[in-house]
């Protein structure tokens, strides 16, 4: 089919996929970043109509643990970050997924050994140490030294936790930031 596809509303997010049906050239479904919208009135300006109880989200990264059944880590776009498990009886319902991060939720890492969770909003505005067992979140992002240069992070900040020293913890900006005790001190390496 080759159609020009007429921008229907005007929203600040990007459309991330359009289908159409070659049965039906009036209907169009388009995904955004968190939710998806559908058109049945063909091409034109109209407004497009959400599709409800369908609960959408798109993650930048997501992690895995050792847990049986194993949980699912991870940073979502425009909605912080959150933790759930796999498989739960009945099926994985919204109701299973535990927020642990506010922003653009970007990695989300747990701790090898200890029940820690480590994530990160946007450009390591801030990076937090969440403790599940005490319900404590501490912020533990690398910050100068007096008379070093300021930190500069990229927007999805790398970090990663020490498969051979659990309590190892890295963080990425224009610099290598090594931390031996989860987060509350840091050493440029």
């Amino acid at each position: 089919m080759s159609k020009s596809i007429i921008r229907a509303y005007t929203a600040w997010w990007p459309e991330e996929d359009v289908t159409t049906r070659e049965e039906a050239e009036e209907q169009c479904v388009t995904e955004l970043w968190t939710a998806c919208y559908m058109k049945s009135d063909g091409w034109s300006e109209d407004e497009i109509e959400i599709v409800e109880n369908l609960p959408l989200s798109q993650f930048y990264h997501i992690s895995v643990d050792d847990a049986e059944p194993y949980n699912v880590y991870g940073g979502l776009q425009d909605n912080g970050s959150w933790y759930g498990p796999s498989s739960a009886p009945g099926g994985v319902s919204a109701r299973h997924w535990n927020s642990i991060g506010y922003g653009d939720g970007f990695r989300v890492l747990k701790h090898p050994t200890k029940n820690i969770i480590y994530s990160e909003m946007q450009g390591a505005a801030n990076v937090w140490r969440y403790d599940v067992d005490q319900n404590r979140t501490t912020t533990v992002q690398p910050q100068p030294k007096k008379g070093d240069p300021e930190l500069r992070f990229n927007w999805n900040a790398p970090m990663a936790v020490s498969n051979f020293a659990p309590d190892r913890f890295y963080m990425g900006s224009q610099f290598l930031h090594r931390s031996e005790d989860m987060g509350d001190s840091w050493t440029i390496i």
